[in-house]
């Protein structure tokens, strides 16, 4: 069985989730002295940064085509 729309949307947001945690966890641990590596950190945070912006982009499509729907049953 292929995924319907809710669980691939549930998925999007649970990876996006993921890796605002990593970033938050690799923040924490050079800031704490855990871990010095800079890269690392840098990485979580654009990977942290991308995926939250995807998924704006991908709220404000979904916000387009319901206004859409909305608009052309008028």
């Amino acid at each position: 069985r292929e995924p319907n729309f809710t669980e691939i949307l549930e998925s999007a947001l649970a990876s996006v989730d993921d890796a605002q945690h990593e970033e938050n966890q690799t923040v924490q641990q050079v800031l704490s002295g855990e871990s010095k590596d800079i890269a690392e950190t840098i990485i979580a945070m654009q990977k942290a940064d991308v995926s939250l912006e995807m998924m704006l982009e991908v709220r404000n499509k979904i916000l387009e085509a319901y206004q859409e729907v909305m608009r052309t049953q008028m």
